[in-house]
């Protein structure tokens, strides 16, 4: 984290391009900054036909690095298909969260416009 002075809507810029960088889903996830802070919330998933699967280190690499982007002071992060372990600090998979949405026939490796079937 860092204490430099940029605006929210740099911020935020910067916060997207390191997600795309990473091939993240926007389609599933929000954020956004206020006054330093980066408030991320949803679904963390990787594009459609990206060929690998997120793991929980490259989770850690990913927030790592939107933690040293400019203008980021602090992050709050809800994932509702991962959990952050703070008594080891790693990332795991929320298994009910998959179920759920196959079960509902929504397609995880999808994009939230698109329909499971």
């Amino acid at each position: 984290m860092n204490n430099r002075t940029v605006s929210d809507l740099d911020t935020n810029q910067n916060v997207r391009k390191i997600l795309v960088r990473h091939q993240i889903d926007l389609g599933w996830l929000s954020h956004y900054a206020c006054r330093g802070t980066v408030y991320i919330q949803g679904d963390l998933l990787l594009l459609p036909d990206v060929g690998s699967a997120l793991t929980p280190f490259m989770i850690a690499k990913l927030f790592d690095e939107i933690g040293c982007a400019a203008g980021v002071c602090d992050m709050i992060i809800e994932l509702r298909n991962w959990h952050h372990d703070s008594s080891n600090s790693d990332w795991q998979p929320v298994p009910e969260v998959v179920s759920l949405r196959l079960a509902n026939g929504v397609n995880p490796r999808g994009n939230a416009f698109e329909g499971g079937g």
